[in-house]
C-alpha cells in the first residue's frame, strides 16, 4: 500500500509557483496547495501526506485556526 491518504482529485489551479487542488477524502473536500506545477484530471485518483507540523486544523463553528492541536491519526 502506498504511504498518505487516498483521494480523489475533482480540480487543479496551476497559480504561477503553486498549484490549488480541490480533492475529496470520503465525503470531505479539501484543499491542498501543492508548489509548482500538476496536472491532475477530475476523478484521478492522488495519494496525500504531508509533514505533520504542516498541519493546519479548524475550529468547524468559527472557521478560527486551533493552536496547538495536533491532528489525529487517519487510517488510509
Amino acid at each position: 500500500a502506498e504511504p498518505g491518504i487516498a483521494a480523489q482529485a475533482e480540480a487543479c489551479d496551476y497559480l504561477g509557483a503553486d498549484t490549488i487542488v480541490s480533492a475529496r477524502v470520503g465525503g470531505q473536500e479539501i484543499i491542498i496547495r501543492v508548489p509548482g506545477r500538476h496536472l491532475l484530471t477530475a476523478g484521478q485518483p492522488v495519494q496525500l501526506c504531508w509533514p505533520e507540523e504542516q498541519v493546519h486544523l479548524f475550529d468547524d463553528a468559527t472557521g478560527a485556526r486551533t493552536a496547538g492541536a495536533r491532528a489525529l491519526p487517519v487510517a488510509a
